[in-house]
C-alpha cells in the first residue's frame, strides 16, 4: 500500500480519492473488525455452526480452504458483495490484478461464517450486515477449476475505461457524465477532475461524488508546455484511459494534443465546422442561422478541428437571445457528452490519423 501511495502521486495528508471527507493516511489506517462478540452469541446461541474463516492475510484463496474438510469446496459470487472503495483504488493505481488482490486483501468480507442450510436465515439475524455469498460442494478436479473462476472480484477490476474530466469552472457537462458513470452497464468510470482554476465550483461537485481532484495554475509555471506537462503528469498518475474537456478554457499545445491524440474529447456548443472558438450562440443568430447545436469531437493540434464524434441540433428560434438559444443547447449537450463516451469507451469509435 505505501508503493501505491508513492505511486500515485498523492501525500498522506492529501484526502482520500475513496473518502475525500478524510484523509488519505488515516482511510488506510482503518483497523480490521474484530467479531469476537457476535460470533460467540451465534455459537453459544446452539446454531450448527460448521466453520470460520477470519479473511485477513491469505486472502479468500488461502483462508477459506483451510476451514473446509478435503472432500469439499467454496464457490463463492462476490458480486453479492458491497466492495469498499478504497480496494478498488488500490486495485487500479497499483495495477494489482483481480487474483492478488484476493489473495491479499479481504476486499470487504471480514468475517466468513459456514452454517447449515436450515440455520442460515437464524444466523443472519445475530450478525452484523450478513450476505449470503456463496455454497459448498463436492470437490472435483472440475469443480476447482470453476470455482476459482467464479470466486472473483469483478467491482475490483471492472474493465471499465477509466476517464478524467478537465474543467474551469462549474462543469454541468461534468455532472452529466459522473451521472452517466453510475450507471452499471456505462463503460467508463469518471476517476479524476482536473481544473486550471483552484476555486472552480465543479471540484466541489467531484469531491462530493468521491472523486479525486486536483488543480494547476498556469500562472505558477513559465510557460503553457511546463503546465500541461506538470497536467499530464496528474492524469498519468490517475491511469486514465481517455481525457473529457468539459468548459476547459485553456488553448492547449500541438505537444499536448499530440500526446493525447485519440484519448481526448471536447464538447463544443456548435455544429461543427460552423463557428469555432467563442460566441457560437450570438454569431449564429447574427447570420440569421437556422439552427444551431452541439459537437463532441476528437481533440487535435487545431481549434475545434478534431473530427466529430456526435452532433445534436438545436432549432433557432426568431426571439432567441444568446442566453436563450445556449440554454436550450446545453440541454442537449448534458445527453450528447455522456453518449459519445460511451461510445468511445466502448470501441464503437475510435480514432484514426
Amino acid at each position: 500500500m505505501r508503493k501505491i501511495v508513492t505511486m500515485s502521486s498523492l501525500d498522506w495528508s492529501d484526502p482520500a480519492p475513496f473518502a475525500p471527507e478524510t484523509s488519505l493516511g488515516a482511510a488506510l489506517l482503518v483497523p480490521t473488525k474484530i467479531y469476537v462478540k457476535p460470533l460467540l452469541d451465534a455459537i453459544r446461541s446452539g446454531l450448527d455452526i460448521k466453520a470460520l474463516a477470519h479473511i485477513t492475510g491469505g486472502g479468500f484463496q488461502e483462508n477459506i480452504p483451510r476451514v473446509l474438510p478435503q472432500s469439499l469446496a467454496a464457490r463463492v459470487d462476490l458480486n453479492a458483495v458491497s466492495t469498499p472503495k478504497v480496494f478498488g483504488w488500490l486495485a487500479r493505481q497499483g495495477g494489482i490484478a483481480e487474483r492478488e488482490m484476493l489473495r491479499t486483501f479481504n476486499c470487504g468480507v471480514g468475517m466468513l461464517v459456514a452454517v447449515s442450510a436450515e440455520d442460515a436465515e437464524a444466523l443472519v439475524t445475530r450478525l452484523e450486515k450478513p450476505r449470503r455469498i456463496g455454497q459448498h460442494h463436492r470437490r472435483t478436479r472440475r469443480a476447482q477449476r470453476r470455482c476459482r473462476r467464479i470466486c472473483g472480484c469483478p467491482r475490483l477490476m471492472s474493465g471499465k475505461k477509466r476517464v478524467a474530466v478537465l474543467i474551469s469552472g462549474r462543469g454541468s457537462n461534468m455532472t452529466a457524465l459522473i451521472e452517466a458513470a453510475k450507471a452499471p452497464d456505462y463503460p467508463a468510470e469518471i476517476v479524476g477532475v482536473f481544473s486550471n482554476r483552484a476555486a472552480a465550483p465543479g471540484l466541489e461537485t467531484a469531491r462530493a461524488e468521491g472523486i479525486q481532484t486536483a488543480s494547476l495554475a498556469q500562472s505558477s509555471f513559465e510557460s503553457r508546455l511546463d503546465f500541461e506537462n506538470a497536467l499530464t503528469e496528474i492524469l498519468e498518475g490517475w491511469a486514465v484511459d481517455y481525457v473529457c474537456l468539459a468548459g476547459f478554457m485553456r488553448i492547449l499545445t500541438a505537444e499536448f494534443t499530440t500526446h493525447w491524440q485519440g484519448k481526448a474529447i471536447n464538447i463544443h456548443p456548435s455544429l461543427l465546422p460552423a463557428y469555432k472558438g467563442l460566441d457560437t450562440h450570438a454569431r449564429a443568430i447574427s447570420d440569421g442561422a437556422l439552427e444551431a447545436g452541439c459537437t463532441v469531437h476528437f481533440v487535435t493540434p487545431g481549434l475545434d478541428e478534431g473530427p466529430p464524434i456526435l452532433q445534436a441540433r438545436v432549432p433557432v428560434q426568431p426571439d432567441d437571445t444568446a442566453e436563450t438559444l445556449a440554454a436550450r443547447v446545453l440541454v442537449e449537450e448534458h445527453k450528447l457528452y455522456p453518449e459519445a463516451l460511451r461510445l468511445l469507451a466502448s470501441g464503437a469509435v475510435t480514432y484514426r490519423n
